[in-house]
Formats: structure tokens, sequence, C-alpha cells
């Protein structure tokens, strides 16, 4: 692909962006839904919807606000949500202040979602068959390595993280996704144990939201449903101290400010042109503030 081809103007929010959605083609899946799980990655609202639901904080079947309004309203009828979220901290009228922990969300997501979606359909239209992996997997890698978001290397366990978690919550981990995964460790100089832990400590949080749920459907008596959610608070307050843990650099990690490949890609895109503007630094860690949320959550019941 030529360099003038590749001149979009993307930051490194929509690259970002860009390499999840062809991370979600690998497998040929559908359309509209590839856009469904790409707007549960980088959709503030979407996101905080997505991830309420995982954990268990929101009911699967209700439906979700779909203003900052809407949303002020819920939370504040729902306080312990809140306080799971935020850690305790009032938020603002913007769905930034609303953060989810490594969250890739970012503002303004909706007005580049269909040219990055758009863009890389027509390019991945383009690939063979008997090349459709290798190709895409190429693009992703130029994308990555045409951004200073850290993808390979100070942030790279946040991004396969994200990879992991969504794709566990959406049941689309495997094939050739988790094919790709194993590629991005050993470029990363990530050992195979990482992600393979990742995808352990996902599925038992993912375990735990479901069964908070079926406990607050369920017709036992109040003190026996504290007495559920309190195991599963200390079960998932465990977890949450793993994946804080897994998302630490160790000191064998790569750290390198270009990726250990062989292929190393010349930047072509034109950062002075920029369609959206940074989150600049609004989410934050709130893992402290889910282990003080969660015993609220059971003491209000």
């Amino acid at each position: 692909m030529g360099k003038s081809e590749w001149n979009l103007g993307w930051n490194d929010d929509a690259k970002v962006a860009a390499i999840y959605y062809c991370y979600l083609s690998l497998d040929k899946t559908d359309n509209e839904e590839k856009k469904k799980h790409l707007a549960a990655l980088f959709d503030p609202w979407q996101k905080l919807d997505w991830y309420l639901s995982t954990l268990g904080l929101k009911a699967l079947d209700e439906k979700p606000p779909e203003s900052d309004n809407d949303w002020e309203t819920f939370l504040k009828n729902n306080p312990d949500v809140l306080f799971s979220i935020v850690g305790g901290w009032l938020p603002q009228k913007s769905a930034q202040y609303f953060a989810v922990p490594n969250s890739l969300a970012f503002d303004n997501f909706s007005n580049v979602k269909e040219e990055i979606t758009g863009y890389c359909d027509e390019v991945i239209a383009k690939f063979a068959e008997d090349e459709r992996y290798e190709c895409i997997v190429e693009e992703m890698d130029r994308l990555a390595a045409d951004n200073y978001s850290g993808f390979f290397t100070f942030n790279s366990r946040k991004y396969l993280w994200e990879f992991v978690f969504h794709s566990v919550g959406g049941g689309i981990l495997a094939g050739e996704k988790m094919k790709y995964l194993s590629h991005f460790c050993r470029i990363a100089g990530l050992e195979k144990t990482v992600l393979l832990e990742m995808e352990k400590t996902a599925i038992s949080i993912i375990a735990i939201g479901k069964k908070r749920l079926e406990a607050k459907a369920s017709d036992e008596t109040y003190s026996k449903v504290v007495d559920i959610l309190h195991t599963l608070e200390t079960e998932e307050l465990a977890l949450h101290e793993k994946v804080k843990n897994l998302l630490e650099t160790k000191p064998n990690d790569e750290n390198d400010d270009e990726p250990c490949e062989e292929k190393i890609y010349e930047p072509w895109a034109d950062e002075d042109s920029s369609l959206i503007e940074k989150l600049g630094g609004a989410l934050i860690n709130v893992f402290d503030g889910i282990a003080d949320g969660l015993g609220e959550l059971a003491a209000k019941l």
C-alpha cells in the first residue's frame, strides 16, 4: 500500500480503533456485529454500559441510557453503581468522567467511526483469500508502528487485556483472533503465560458478573442474597488485584520505543491533521473504588 493511500490524518486513538476493527475482521464476523463490538470498546457511553452489564451491575435486558442526562438519572437512581465505577467521585456532565478501568473509549468516536470501518472494510476486501489473515495482521502492525500509544511497548499489557476481556465477554475469543494474540505477545515481548492468565482471569470476572445478576433475580431471602454477593465480592476483588498485577510492566518486558519485529514500517499518517480530540487523561484507575463500592452494593440490597 502506497504512502498516499494511507494518509488519512487519523490520530492515535483512531488508529488503535482501526487496529481493533481489523482484529474483529479476522474471523469474518458480520459487519454489523463488528461495529457493535467496536462501539462497545470505543464509544464512552456504550463502553460504560457494556462494563456495567458485564460486572452484573446492570441487568442485561435493561435499556441503556442514551444521553448524558439519562445516564445521570440512571446513576442517581443506582448510587451503588456510581460508587463502584468512580469510587465515590462525583461526575461532571460528560461521558469521559464516567471512567472505566483501562478503557480505550474516546470522545467524538462517533465522528470517525464510519471512516474507520469503511476504510478498513475496503482494504480488507482486496486481500486474496489465501493471504487474508497475514495481510490483515500486516495492516494492524503498520497502524501500531505508526502511532505513539505504546501499542507494542509500554502500553502493550493494557491493549492485550482489552483484546482479551472484551473478546471473552463477547464470546469471540477463538480461531484467528487467538492466533493474532499470540502474534501480539511475540512482538510485544510478553510471555505466553500473560495471555493465558488474562484469559483465565477474564473468564472468572465475567462468571462472577453472571452470578451477581442471578443472585439479584433469585427468590432467595434477603440475607441469603447478601451472603452470596459478599462471597462474590471477595472473589472479584482478588481478581481485580490480579488484573492490576498482570498490567504492571515486568522487568523482562520489551520497553524499547520500536516493536521487536523484523518488519518496521515507516510512519506515513499526517499527524497534524487530527480528526478527533484525545480524551485528555480523563480515564482513571478505579479498582480501589470498586473494592469499596462492591461492599456498599451488598449492604444496600
